[in-house]
C-alpha cells in the first residue's frame, strides 16, 4: 500500500530522474578528465653466436623498435658495436651488433638496452643467447701430398687433415712445420 502511494506521488518518478542525471554527469566529468597514457613501447632482442676458427666466439645481436616512433638507446650493459649509448633506431627498424667473447665462455648471456623514445616513453628491456659448448680451435695435420716439377717450376702438394666434414677452413699458411 506504502508503494501504491509512492508511486502515485511521483517521488519514485523524481529519484529515478535524480539519479540518471547523476550518471550523466558523472559520465561527462569522467570522459573529462584525461585518461593516463598506457605505453608497451620495448625493443625485442636476440642474437645467435657463432665460433670462429682461432676459437674464439662473435654473437650477433638485434634490438627492433616496437614502435612507430624513434628510439635513442639511453644504456647498454655489454660491449656491442652499433648498439652503443647515443644510438638511435627507427621506427619500427631493427639494429644489429656484434660482441667478440673468448670460446671458453659457455652458459647464457643476457644483453639489456635502455632506450627513450621521441614521445618520452621509457623502456628497458632484454634479450638472451646460448652459447653452448666452448669453441675449439681446429687440429689440422698438413702432410706433403707429392712434388713435381711443371713448367720449370717446382710445386708442392699438400694434404690437410682433420678437416671436419662441410668445413671449408679460410687462410692456411705453412712455415716450416707449423701452421698458422
Amino acid at each position: 500500500m506504502k508503494i501504491s502511494k509512492l508511486l502515485h506521488s511521483g517521488w519514485l518518478a523524481k529519484i529515478s530522474y535524480m539519479f540518471g542525471i547523476a550518471l550523466i554527469l558523472a559520465s561527462v566529468v569522467t570522459n573529462m578528465i584525461p585518461a593516463k597514457v598506457v605505453s608497451a613501447h620495448h625493443h625485442t632482442i636476440w642474437g645467435s653466436s657463432v665460433c670462429l676458427e682461432n676459437g674464439s666466439r662473435v654473437v650477433t645481436w638485434y634490438a627492433k623498435n616496437s614502435e612507430k616512433k624513434t628510439a635513442e638507446i639511453t644504456s647498454v650493459n655489454r660491449t656491442v658495436t652499433n648498439i652503443v649509448v647515443g644510438a638511435t633506431v627507427d621506427e619500427l627498424a631493427t639494429i644489429s651488433g656484434t660482441e667478440n667473447i673468448p670460446g671458453s665462455v659457455i652458459g647464457t648471456i643476457t644483453l639489456t638496452i635502455g632506450a627513450t623514445w621521441s614521445n618520452g616513453s621509457k623502456a628497458t628491456n632484454s634479450g638472451s643467447v646460448n652459447l653452448g659448448e666452448t669453441c675449439q680451435v681446429p687440429n689440422y695435420s698438413l702432410n706433403i701430398s707429392h712434388i713435381e716439377c711443371v713448367n720449370g717450376q717446382v710445386e708442392i702438394h699438400f694434404v690437410l687433415l682433420n678437416v671436419p666434414d662441410g668445413v671449408t677452413p679460410g687462410n692456411v699458411n705453412y712455415t716450416y712445420g707449423s701452421i698458422a
